[in-house]
């Protein structure tokens, strides 16, 4: 008896005729049964062959295709209305925006006569930026060369604070001549006491430093300890007395010496106070 089943070239090898079962007219099933579902992988006659689909196929009804259909006409709808919505208003602001158009509000201008515009715009602004970056790089030069000239000046002035100028010293002398004719017209008693205060002006403008906050009081202190001790000011005031007696009437005439004293505080020309 001969078996017929389906072999393949590997199942010869591994397979004897003693394993296959006798062949039988009546029944076929042992064919089918003896025989491989399937050939197997490795097979050079099933490499290319896809495997059967895991899910189920549905075909979908007149109704589902026409919604679906709808759904996606309505999406893309919304999608161009929005994109349209979005262009239209960065146009608008765009038109705010360019200054050689917004002017004109009213002025039909096309889409791309105002990218063209936009675009010269924004060359104009960078070339602005451009300048004014250029400009400020120069005066920060010039602030730094400015600030090297002061440093240099300040290390050049003296320890003890610039010496005042012959101008500076004028007008300080004429505000203290100023001071003392207003408060001598008040109190005629006043001249007498500025005859005493003007040599203590010109020693503290001479010893005082004005450089800075610490070397203000450091110098007033010394100034003070100095110049305006008794044994300073004992000769400060016999001499100004002894100008006092030499330079009005005050011995010969005391009671003369009231009228005499507004008389020099209010005298326009030559000493405008009182008499060296």
């Amino acid at each position: 008896p001969i078996t017929l089943s389906a072999v393949t070239p590997s199942t010869l090898k591994t397979q004897s005729f003693s394993q296959v079962s006798p062949w039988s007219p009546c029944s076929p099933q042992g064919i089918v049964k003896h025989s491989p579902p399937h050939p197997e992988p490795t097979s050079p006659l099933m490499m290319n062959v896809p495997s059967p689909p895991n899910k189920s196929f549905r075909i979908k009804s007149d109704l589902e295709r026409v919604q679906y259909k709808e759904h996606r006409r309505v999406c893309h709808i919304n999608a161009e209305q929005k994109r349209r919505s979005n262009l239209k208003n960065n146009f608008d602001i765009m038109h705010q925006l360019i200054p050689s158009i917004n002017q004109n509000a009213n002025a039909k201008i096309s889409k791309a006569v105002m990218l063209q515009k936009g675009a010269e715009y924004i060359h104009q602004l960078k070339s602005e930026r451009q300048q004014l970056t250029e400009q400020a790089e120069k005066l920060r030069a010039q602030i730094d060369v400015l600030c090297c000239e002061i440093s240099n000046a300040q290390a050049l002035l003296p320890a003890t604070g610039a010496p005042m100028t012959h101008a500076r010293y004028s007008k300080l002398k004429e505000m203290f001549n100023n001071y003392v004719r207003e408060r001598t017209l008040a109190n005629w008693k006043f001249w007498i006491f500025s005859l005493i205060t003007e040599p203590l002006l010109e020693s503290y403008n001479s010893s005082v430093s004005t450089s800075c906050l610490d070397d203000l009081c450091r110098s007033s202190l010394a100034w003070l300890d100095q110049q305006c001790s008794l044994n300073v000011l004992r000769p400060l005031v016999s001499s100004s007395m002894r100008k006092l007696s030499t330079s009005t009437n005050v011995l010969s005439d005391p009671d003369n010496l009231p009228e005499e004293v507004y008389r020099r505080v209010t005298k326009q020309e030559g000493d405008r106070f009182h008499h060296r």
